[in-house]
């Protein structure tokens, strides 16, 4: 190929360069279109990555900040606006991160290289999880050049850690109610051991005095805080999720009716106690002395947080309502749809959100000491999954507190309207019959033996369950009942009952229990066995229960 030579002189006229006129320049273009896709592949690629650059310049003269296309997709904000406010992210900053976010960038001349994890409110007004990542430039003499970074949104894995720490408190906060159960089971069962001992022989020294006897009060008040420390007991149950109740159709309206006068005697004068009724005829599957039991401990709370303020109210209000299956809390049992939503409400000094986490605590409490034992609110989960309701808590400091119970509706209400007389005004069921009694505590078998043989009945005792069993054997149609405590050391009521049925399937058996997390009601039934009795048991209560037995059989 003829090439000629072109000739560039200099401005003396000397030849400086010769440039060969029609030279081939195809590497050169080639060269350049590769570095223009390398650029561009480049640039898709940061586009494309999950997270946005930056380079800024805050040192000396502020030289600015350069941020990849990236940053629109992750906040909202186009890459020139963030290049022409320098104080948009600073402005932006969550005002609980601001201070840690500042000071960890304050850090970066010495520590070179940063991780500091922060809110900052994009575009639309919400706030994102950033994990920024930052490295320090420097100039050739050791001076701060500029900051090159990553800005990597983590929302998404923030809530997930977050709903993480949630089930993880609700699993805590499930094992330590289930141990504290536990505990208040086994105080139950010797607490009512007690009590029995002491109703059922109080109850046989009033029968042994004129009726005209000065010494009958005072065995009427022994008997009443007899009573009293039951209910205490009934009320650990409760709070341990182990109780038997007694669960029936009811108007939760006639409960609130019938708690007003206890409450208005309970509360401050200064408090104004208000109802709202929407629906009264409502009825829900419950057992009334819970019932009363959950009004009680959320009043008693709300007036702790009202404490004597100006214009206090606690406000009860009843309606129905239609719950949908995204409405229904994990680890409550109510079921979707038509609900009867009672809700306590007043205008207290509220609770913060580290409080709120923790009210269903045990041992909880904001009360100083010596002003009470805690805020109620343990018991009142309790008997809020007893009964298969769903309890939710709103809170705001200084405006108040709406606690509210959601409960499904039915149909049915029974008639439980006739006036029951006083028990020991009862006329006691007297008759005839061998009966085995069975209990591990001499006081209990002593007193056990006195009411039945009172009440006309041949009685054996015995407090050891093995030897009742081998006593049984010798003559299976000896005895015409037998009643057996269920907490005995060798063999527990209920495998007492399973040896005795395999002998002899008729033969009617009472098992009375302090604690039923081992057997309920409907276990002792399908066992076999013909009554189910909660100690303490009352002197009426076992004549009418062996009575009834004896007579049907």
């Amino acid at each position: 190929m003829d090439v000629s030579i072109k000739p560039i002189k200099d401005e003396h006229g000397n030849i400086e360069l010769l440039i060969p006129e029609g030279r081939d320049i195809t590497d050169r273009i080639l060269t350049e279109q590769q570095i223009q896709q390398n650029e561009a592949r480049q640039s898709h690629l940061l586009n494309s990555l999950p997270m946005a650059f930056y380079v800024a310049q805050p040192f000396g003269d502020y030289g600015g900040t350069w941020v990849s296309n990236q940053i629109e997709k992750i906040a909202g904000f186009t890459k020139k606006q963030f290049m022409e406010d320098i104080s948009l992210w600073a402005r932006r900053l969550h005002l609980e991160d601001r201070e840690h976010t500042l000071q960890a960038f304050d850090s970066i001349t010495e520590k070179e290289m940063i991780s500091v994890e922060y809110r900052w409110q994009a575009q639309n007004g919400s706030y994102l999880w950033i994990m920024d990542l930052a490295v320090l430039i420097r100039n050739e003499d050791d001076t701060p050049k500029e900051i090159v970074g990553t800005w990597i949104d983590i929302t998404d894995r923030k809530l997930m850690e977050q709903e993480k720490e949630k089930l993880e408190s609700q699993l805590r906060q499930t094992m330590k109610l289930e141990a504290i159960g536990s505990l208040a089971g086994g105080i139950a069962h010797d607490f009512n051991n007690i009590l029995s001992a002491i109703i059922g022989y109080t109850e046989l020294g009033k029968l042994d005095l004129p009726e005209d006897s000065p010494a009958i009060t005072s065995l009427d008040s022994v008997l009443a805080a007899s009573m009293r420390a039951k209910k205490l007991v009934q009320h650990i149950l409760t709070f341990s999720r182990a109780e038997h109740h007694n669960p029936k159709p009811v108007r939760v309206s006639k409960i609130i009716k019938e708690t007003n006068s206890l409450l208005r005697a309970l509360l401050p004068t200064t408090i104004d106690l208000r109802s709202s009724i929407l629906d009264s005829d409502a009825v829900v599957l419950a057992d009334e002395t819970q019932l009363q039991q959950l009004l009680i401990n959320l009043c008693t709370n709300s007036s702790h947080a009202l404490n004597g303020k100006e214009g206090a109210f606690i406000e009860l209000r009843l309606e129905k309502t239609i719950l949908d299956i995204h409405q229904v809390k994990p680890g409550f049992k109510l079921s979707p749809g038509p609900c009867l939503h009672l809700s306590v409400i007043d205008n207290g000094k509220g609770m913060s959100s580290k409080t709120m986490e923790r009210i269903f605590d045990p041992f909880f409490t904001t009360k100083e000491v010596n002003e009470g034992t805690g805020m109620g609110l343990s018991i009142v989960h309790g008997i809020v999954q007893s009964h298969g309701a769903m309890i939710d808590v709103e809170s705001t400091p200084d405006i108040g507190t709406r606690v509210n119970v959601y409960f499904n509706l039915i149909s049915e209400l029974t008639d439980d309207t006739k006036a029951k007389q006083p028990e020991d005004k009862v006329k006691l069921l007297k008759g005839e019959g061998r009966i085995l009694f069975i209990d591990d505590e001499d006081l209990l078998v002593g007193l056990g033996e006195k009411i039945l043989t009172h009440l006309g009945y041949e009685v054996t005792v015995s407090t050891d369950s093995a030897e009742a069993f081998k006593l049984f054997q010798e003559d299976p149609d000896f005895f015409d009942l037998i009643i057996t405590d269920q907490t005995m050391p060798k063999i527990p009521g209920t495998e007492l009952a399973k040896r005795i049925l395999d002998i002899r399937p008729d033969m009617p058996i009472v098992l009375c229990t302090g604690h039923s997390s081992m057997v309920s009601e409907d276990q002792a039934e399908a066992l076999g066995i013909r009554a189910f009795l909660m100690k303490p048991v009352s002197r009426n209560t076992l004549a009418k229960t062996v009575h009834q037995i004896l007579v049907s059989h």
